[in-house]
């Protein structure tokens, strides 16, 4: 359909070829239009830096902008969603095998050096020994180069301290002598990707003009991808808001076309936390509650631990 292009959305997309099949997309109404702009678009973009994201935290902006998705869901009966925001005609895309198709073109992320990032991890459980505590600060300090990888292997920290039974495997599985097949932690930071995406919104750009059933699009239209409503409808998934490392390694996360890693080094973030949790367990410190269900947005900035030995 498309080729991924920025992490940014709609900041100079690269103009790619696309075609598409299924349900005709469909205008949306001038105030579907506002709807998407103010709790799906903007929130995205203003969520970033330690000001944007407290506030996105403290307001729950992702889960607003899922029930708005929803809405638009509903009113059109799953089809994409037509839509003119900013001067630029947008199709939002609502159903997951649509979706499917975008992630099919979408790079693999830049490989973070998985010997560095044991090195770093080692002097950051240093440090949280000789200090007890581990912030935000002290886990990028450590970090080859503090990018989304870094961020998602954080917040799965912060998943496993925070939810204990579910980690059980984890940790059983890292109190072998020789662990090499690293599942239930590759699960976890699965779940840290798919709770909180490194990309809150794909944008890509049609490069000439496509058919899509009854309609054609023009050339330049901007096809977006909500990732947080495909990763926690909880319309449609039993998991949507809750810690399940499990759906990675029993297929049920495979019956979702849309959900699939991106954006991140699975490899490197799953090093990284069987390195913290190898000898240590960590207890959450930071204000940030996790009952009764996930929040649909964490500030990674605000989380802290103690790793007690083990």
């Amino acid at each position: 359909m498309a080729e991924h292009l920025s992490t940014h959305p709609l900041h100079h997309p690269r103009r790619v070829r696309a075609s598409a099949t299924g349900k005709s997309p469909v205008r949306a109404s001038t105030s579907d239009a506002l709807r998407v702009a103010r709790q799906v678009v903007l929130p995205a973009l203003a969520a970033h830096g330690r000001a944007g994201l407290a506030v996105a935290q403290k307001r729950q902006w992702d889960a607003s902008a899922i029930g708005a998705m929803q809405h638009l869901r509903t009113e059109h009966d799953g089809a994409p969603v037509r839509l003119r925001i900013a001067g630029r005609d947008v199709v939002l895309l609502v159903d997951p095998t649509d979706v499917a198709r975008v992630l099919d073109r979408v790079p693999e992320p830049a490989v973070v050096d998985r010997t560095a990032v044991r090195h770093g991890m080692d002097l950051v459980v240093r440090h949280a020994d000789a200090t007890g505590s581990l912030d935000w600060a002290c886990f990028a300090g450590g970090w080859p180069q503090a990018d989304a990888t870094a961020v998602v292997a954080f917040r799965a920290l912060h998943l496993v301290a925070s939810y204990p039974h579910e980690a059980e495997p984890l940790r059983a599985e890292l109190d072998q002598d020789h662990p090499h097949e690293l599942d239930q932690t590759r699960a976890a930071v699965l779940e840290s990707g798919r709770l909180w995406p490194a990309e809150p919104l794909l944008v890509h750009r049609t490069t000439e003009p496509t058919t899509w059933g009854d309609v054609e699009l023009p050339a330049g239209t901007t096809l977006v991808v909500h990732t947080p409503f495909f990763h926690r409808d909880w319309q449609t998934l039993t998991y949507a808001n809750r810690f399940q490392p499990r759906i990675w390694l029993d297929g049920e996360a495979e019956e979702n076309p849309a959900l699939r890693p991106f954006g991140y080094d699975l490899d490197a973030a799953t090093t990284a936390l069987a390195a913290l949790l190898e000898h240590h367990t960590a207890v959450p410190t930071s204000a940030v509650s996790m009952t009764p269900d996930v929040p649909a947005t964490v500030n990674h900035l605000a989380l802290s631990f103690c790793l007690r030995a083990r």
